[in-house]
């Protein structure tokens, strides 16, 4: 990926890409209604941006904030 942006330059060398993520949400285990949110909240407009477009109730979410004691799954989600 080639961008002019110095910020985007900084961000690149921390990204994983996505075909060398060995988790899938398949293999993480109960958090069905966390996953299905996250699917709602972050996937879906990537997926399909279109839905998105008009409207100011549709607009994807800035951000997410995870929260919770340790060993609840944040990391692995």
């Amino acid at each position: 990926v080639e961008t002019e942006n110095e910020f985007e330059k900084r961000m690149l060398g921390e990204v994983i890409p996505p075909n060398e993520i060995g988790v899938r949400f398949e293999d993480i285990g109960a958090l069905d209604s966390v996953k299905e949110t996250l699917r709602e909240l972050v996937m879906l407009p990537l997926q399909r941006p279109e839905l998105f477009r008009k409207g100011n109730l549709t607009k994807p979410c800035k951000g997410i904030l995870m929260f919770g004691p340790p060993g609840t799954g944040k990391t692995m989600l």
